[in-house]
């Protein structure tokens, strides 16, 4: 029997919803992989120096050996849709993708010697990269598949490891109606994509989901509120940077920085570390990547890939 509160949405409205709740569980992604691996690998969380302390006032946390096959089949996963959606939409992956490690034809987990931190990074890299293109992910054929997969990859490890830590908190590209602070979000309360509210964080102020499903034209509103919560960059003008470049624009920089000449564009691994050469195309000398901020150079026999 149907229950009569929930209300009767359209497939269009049902997979926007559906959308939104991925592209969350994908930023928050990074943040649990970590998590979850460090409860598994506490010694590489806390940096030892042999000097006698006391004890700590904090409770330690669970150890958890399963969170180790949980985090691997997750970023194996992970991997594996990057990589069929940088086919296709004919686009180059990243470079921790073109350097994965491969058991056969399958993508593994992380290797042996990943720290939590550095999982969590990995993951990060991919989730950009995905989130960068999810208007043209979600409009494709198989933009449906891939949303519900993400839902299976990472809602039974949000059940799991519950104590990982939070992003803040996206809100609607609006401010709300009684106290006019922009803390307007959707929160969900179950698997059910309907089962929802929209709540100010700032003055509390509640509307349950199924007052905007009520109507096709407030329904038609709210999802487009939520797919504007998450522009926080300019997702156009990072990928003009990435063509002009060969690399994504670090914190602060200008993204209509201009470009004299094409870029090598030249990738590799670098300490563990995706790299993308910035220099111009056919320049001498070693390659040069500024992707994550910091200048890293490298020699064609540096390179832990090409």
């Amino acid at each position: 029997m149907t229950d009569p509160t929930t209300p009767e949405v359209d497939a269009d409205t049902a997979y926007a919803l559906t959308a939104t709740r991925a592209r969350r569980a994908l930023g928050d992604a990074a943040g649990l992989i970590a998590y979850a691996r460090s409860l598994a690998i506490p010694s590489l969380g806390v940096m030892g120096d042999g000097m006698p302390r006391a004890a700590s006032k904090e409770a330690p946390l669970p150890f958890r050996a399963d969170a180790i096959d949980d985090t691997d089949d997750a970023y194996a996963r992970l991997i594996q849709w990057v990589t069929y959606w940088a086919g296709a939409l004919q686009v180059n992956p990243p470079a921790t993708v073109v350097a994965v490690w491969k058991r056969g034809d399958e993508e593994q987990g992380f290797r042996a010697e990943a720290t939590p931190a550095g999982a969590g990074e990995l993951v990060k890299i991919l989730v950009t990269w995905l989130l960068i293109r999810w208007d043209a992910i979600v409009l494709h054929d198989s933009g449906e598949v891939f949303v519900t997969d993400i839902g299976d990859i990472f809602r039974p490890l949000f059940g799991k490891y519950p104590r990982r830590p939070q992003r803040e908190r996206q809100v609607l590209p609006r401010p709300c109606e009684v106290c006019d602070h922009y803390a307007v979000g959707a929160e969900w309360a179950s698997e059910d994509v309907t089962d929802f509210v929209v709540r100010c964080d700032h003055c509390d102020d509640t509307v349950p989901g199924a007052t905007y499903l009520a109507s096709e034209k407030t329904a038609r509103k709210l999802m487009q509120e939520l797919r504007e919560e998450r522009q926080v960059w300019d997702r156009g003008a990072v990928l003009r940077f990435y063509d002009e470049h060969g690399y994504y624009p670090a914190d602060g920089e200008p993204l209509d920085k201009p470009r004299a000449a094409p870029a090598c564009a030249a990738t590799a691994m670098v300490q563990r570390r995706p790299a993308v050469c910035a220099r111009r195309l056919g320049h001498n000398g070693p390659h040069r990547s500024l992707a994550t901020g910091t200048a890293v150079e490298w020699g064609e026999e540096d390179g832990e890939g090409g």
